[in-house]
């Protein structure tokens, strides 16, 4: 049965939307691919909530002043930067990830030290949860 994660990401609160999400996408993805090798997920799928600055001329980078565009809800509920869902063949697969993760952070740290670059990686900031299998409901064409 298909093992499916999501995460919930928040960015540090010293980087802009735009260095996070070019730091995920060009130093991230390629130490991910590089350390999770043939235990890769068999999808890695990102959402980043795109955000538009209050005041341009402020040297703030929090969500303060980097408002999403929401059509339910309050601004506050979209306080994340980045909605991550991994796809794994089974848990077998899933934990064989994990292990390739956790040995890289026991040789060098290099899994902590990149996520410091541009996770908050305060225990609130990093929302991670196990999916049922997805039910999809299609319109017709």
């Amino acid at each position: 049965m298909v093992h499916t994660i999501v995460a919930f990401l928040w960015r540090k609160p010293d980087i802009s939307p735009e260095e996070f999400r070019n730091y995920y996408e060009n130093t991230h993805m390629k130490l991910l691919l590089s350390v999770g090798g043939d235990a890769f997920p068999l999808t890695h799928t990102r959402h980043y909530v795109p955000r538009k600055s209050v005041d341009a001329d402020s040297s703030d980078l929090t969500n303060a002043n980097f408002k999403p565009t929401v059509y339910g809800g309050t601004t506050e509920f979209f306080d994340f930067d980045c909605y991550t869902e991994m796809t794994f063949k089974d848990f077998d697969h899933f934990m064989a990830f994990n292990v390739k993760i956790l040995e890289a952070d026991a040789s060098s740290d290099v899994w902590k030290k990149d996520q410091a670059k541009f996770v908050d990686t305060s225990e609130k900031a990093r929302q991670i949860v196990l999916l049922d299998s997805p039910i999809t409901t299609n319109g017709s064409a």
